[in-house]
């Protein structure tokens, strides 16, 4: 618990960052903004479900090929368990006590709540802003992730089952292992706060902090290597997905047309 501790106090640093060239002006009453938020989450949603009809060939291909490599991962899952299990110690259950930490759904819940509550009450749009795409971005990969433990199947390495025991459908945690939940929490996180911390250092420093939650889950036996990597890419993929919602939205906000009308005519004005 003491490194969560740890890793919100340096999170709530960074939003310094985040938050440097934001302009305070009047704003509207805290729940018009909260009701506002809601919308846009509403609206990034949407987005994310029609973009599914934009999906092109470009698109399929970088799924063929993160297909393949995980697929090329499931030759090297059985000798990495093996390595992990082996160099296995207390100490390293200690430190890698922080990832486990750090990919526990209820903590980042409450890591992206305090910064969403941080830019709400202080009347920062950036911060207001990070801290609901990281809700969006949990709520999207998280979904995808859930769908896909549940429908594979496969089984955890500790049940010594081997690599390739996929039982399909299954809601018990024991055959949930493809793919990392945890890694996919942390990615997701780690993809929102170096987009929005916008800084040539950000996606280095989030992503090599969210690394030690897929080494957490193969140190304590918990995935596969291809559990983690294809855990990542979801967590990255999902919090891209409401990135780029988010990007429309908020284009399609800026590009609006208004209609005004004067006792001596009709004035018409788009916003670009």
């Amino acid at each position: 618990m003491k490194f969560v501790i740890i890793f919100v106090i340096f999170g709530f640093n960074c939003l310094n960052l985040i938050a440097e060239d934001t302009v305070k002006t009047s704003s509207p009453a805290v729940y018009e903004v909260f009701w506002d938020d809601i919308k846009s989450a509403g609206n990034d949603f949407y987005e994310i479900g029609a973009s599914i009809g934009r999906i092109d060939g470009d698109d399929l291909l970088r799924a063929g090929i993160y297909t393949g490599i995980t697929a090329a991962l499931f030759s090297v899952d059985r000798p990495a368990r093996d390595y992990f299990q082996e160099i296995r110690t207390a100490e390293s259950d200690d430190f890698f006590k922080i990832g486990d930490d750090m990919g526990r759904i209820a903590y980042a819940e409450m890591f992206s709540g305090g910064i969403y509550l941080t830019g709400l009450f202080s009347g920062c749009e950036d911060i207001r802003e990070t801290g609901r795409l990281m809700f969006e971005a949990l709520a999207v990969s998280g979904t995808a992730v859930m769908a896909m433990r549940i429908g594979f199947g496969r089984a955890r390495p500790y049940m010594e089952e081997g690599v390739t025991k996929f039982k399909f459908m299954q809601f018990t945690e024991d055959y949930q292992s493809f793919p990392s939940g945890h890694t996919t929490v942390a990615f997701s996180m780690a993809t929102v706060l170096a987009h929005q911390v916008d800084r040539w250092w950000g996606w280095p420093l989030f992503f090599g902090i969210a690394s030690i939650t897929p080494l957490s889950r193969l140190n304590y036996d918990q995935h596969f290597i291809s559990d983690v990597f294809m855990g990542a890419l979801v967590g990255i993929g999902g919090a891209y997905a409401v990135i780029y919602a988010n990007d429309r939205n908020n284009e399609s906000k800026a590009q609006s047309l208004s209609i005004s009308v004067y006792p001596v005519g009709v004035n018409f004005c788009y916003k670009f």
